[in-house]
């Protein structure tokens, strides 16, 4: 008996991995395998729509993105010109 229980340390990860693992794949039995995700609104435009919509926010991202470095842009100026300011004095 002692020896069995000098054995469940070293088997304490294995054991519960496979636990985890069977339990894990019980928990997806209700789902149908194969079964396809429910088309939003989106997909059931007309594809010139729907290209016309993914445009106008592609644009709007690359407005964003732009943006973003002009203002980092401006940060990392003001950032040098106080390190070479503190370096002079």
């Amino acid at each position: 008996m002692a020896y069995v229980l000098s054995l469940l340390p070293y088997l304490a990860c294995p054991l519960s991995m496979g636990l985890m693992m069977g339990l894990m794949m019980r928990g997806n039995t209700g789902q149908t395998p194969g079964a396809a995700p429910m088309p939003d609104a989106a997909s059931d435009a007309r594809p010139d729509s729907r290209l016309a919509a993914l445009q106008r926010e592609l644009a709007t991202v690359d407005a964003q993105i732009a943006a973003a470095g002009r203002s980092q842009v401006g940060h990392d100026r003001d950032t040098m010109e106080t390190a070479s300011a503190g370096s002079r004095s």
